[in-house]
């Protein structure tokens, strides 16, 4: 019998045993959130500012946290379930202190904390800008622009002005009808006039341009880069460029008069002029063919007068010879000159006999060497003589020691030949002065238009270096001319 009491004894333990285990599993303890800090920004406490403010909560239990927000004064943009929110704190609120509160749950508990923030007087700011359709400067006119709770409206040319904004990060709004709502983050900062341009997208007040850029052969041109300008002709963000068919299409081109500029940069054979048309845009589709002239950068034209062929080659915004002038309608001694008369010659040559002159080999290397007065009026049709600011433009393009890559390569003296890489092929023909015939095969003398001190500027270059130096020289003394395309 007392064997049987043990037995009963020891099962009873096992089951008190198994009902606390059992007890204390099903009451498992919950932990409630604990809530670190409460950041807000800015430091500036002036009453009206828009605070933002944000709640640091974990959970040791890793249950999703619930947080509502909220204070005795002022205005939350959104209260619920965020963990970061905006607070307006009140234009009136100067030397009052105002609890901002978070209440951060588990859906079973809850932690609450407090935030005082006492309020100084306000400070203001304002705001200005335009309104403008997007990519482009052209205004938007009678478009509604709301910043916390200030609104006005945009003027005929977009613009619009916001006074006595408490300091502060707000979402400016602008909206009109049959325009989408645009909206952008404008800080207010104190005593300061912030500019802002606000974008604004039409579908109805607006228009896609579309067509096909081809040349004066009518073949299409692929790479042409096609913009909208600007009402100040400013290019706008409205650009395109066309595919291999020469096609292109503009969205959101404002409706309206407008101008349009396509222009493509040169290859390798041909340059292309640039286009502007004006048109006038209206509907939700406007076709817009251009015609762009394409010319060749390089080749040889036919001077008339004398039938002699000359080659030519583009460098950048200038076309120049790439031969020395070799027209020769009379020919004189060395001995003979004028500073007022037009006078020709041709290296080593004496007489004056034009097909004898041109019969010798420094004419056909050479061409023609010219007093001041022969070269200001003998380029052929089309072309000039360069100015001195010309030659300029063209030093600039050619970049750091310009006159190795101008110089031929061959006739210098003293190892003096160029690589001649640009192509122009510049040619040392000398110089006639008032003691005769100089410098062949040291020196290439080219004209220029300007004057200075009654002294004409002239391009020089020498078998001694790799620059085009600049000198001047009288009307009498007689140089070699390279011409430039009208």
């Amino acid at each position: 019998m007392k064997g049987i009491w043990i037995v009963l004894g020891f099962v009873v333990v096992v089951v008190v045993v198994m009902m606390v285990v059992v007890v204390g599993w099903g009451c498992e303890r919950n932990h409630a959130p604990v809530i670190s800090a409460i950041t807000c920004t800015p430091d500036s406490r002036s009453a009206g500012t828009l605070f933002t403010l944000k709640a640091a909560a974990t959970d040791e239990d890793g249950n999703t946290l619930k947080y509502r927000w909220s204070c005795d004064g002022g205005v939350f943009t959104d209260s619920i379930n965020v963990e970061q929110t905006s607070w307006k704190s009140p234009v009136d609120g100067n030397g009052k202190t105002f609890i901002v509160k978070v209440e951060v749950s588990d859906g079973k508990m809850e932690t609450f904390k407090d935030y005082p923030i006492l309020l100084s007087a306000p400070v203001f700011g304002n705001l200005k800008g335009y309104a403008y359709f997007t990519n482009c400067t052209v205004p938007v006119e009678g478009a509604t622009i709301t910043v916390d709770d200030k609104t006005t409206v945009t003027s005929s040319t977009g613009a619009f002005t916001l006074t006595g904004i408490p300091v502060g990060s707000y979402q400016l709004k602008a909206t009109k009808e049959d325009f989408n709502t645009a909206t952008l983050t404008v800080n207010i900062q104190k005593v300061f006039d912030l500019k802002v341009n606000v974008s604004m997208t039409s579908a109805v007040y607006s228009s896609k341009i579309s067509g096909i850029v081809k040349g004066q052969d009518s073949l299409p041109i692929s790479g042409v880069t096609v913009t909208i300008l600007n009402p100040d002709e400013t290019e706008s963000n409205l650009s395109i460029v066309t595919n291999a068919t020469g096609y292109y299409k503009i969205w959101y081109v404002p409706v309206g008069m407008r101008k349009v500029i396509a222009r493509k940069e040169q290859s390798m054979e041909f340059g292309f002029d640039e286009v502007m048309l004006s048109v006038s845009i209206s509907g939700q589709e406007y076709p817009l063919d251009i015609e762009m002239r394409k010319y060749k950068l390089s080749g040889q034209f036919t001077d008339w007068r004398d039938k002699h062929q000359y080659g030519f080659k583009n460098f950048g915004s200038q076309t120049w010879m790439t031969e020395n002038l070799a027209y020769l309608p009379a020919v004189s001694p060395s001995a003979s000159g004028s500073e007022y008369n037009k006078f020709y010659y041709v290296y080593g040559y004496e007489g004056i006999s034009v097909d004898e002159a041109k019969a010798i080999d420094n004419y056909s290397v050479y061409g023609v060497l010219y007093n001041w007065n022969a070269a200001m009026v003998d380029c052929p049709a089309g072309w000039h003589l360069p100015s001195e600011t010309e030659w300029k433009v063209f030093l600039n393009y050619l970049g750091p020691e310009a006159g190795y890559i101008l110089k031929s390569t061959t006739y210098w003296n003293d190892h003096g030949n160029g690589n001649n890489l640009s192509g122009f092929n510049g040619l040392p023909g000398g110089e006639r002065q008032d003691n005769g015939f100089s410098n062949l095969g040291n020196t290439a003398n080219f004209w220029s238009t300007t004057i200075e001190s009654n002294r004409i500027w002239h391009r020089t270059l020498n078998s001694t270096d790799k620059e085009l130096r600049r000198y001047a020289d009288f009307k009498r003394s007689a140089l070699s001319v390279r011409c430039l395309k009208d």
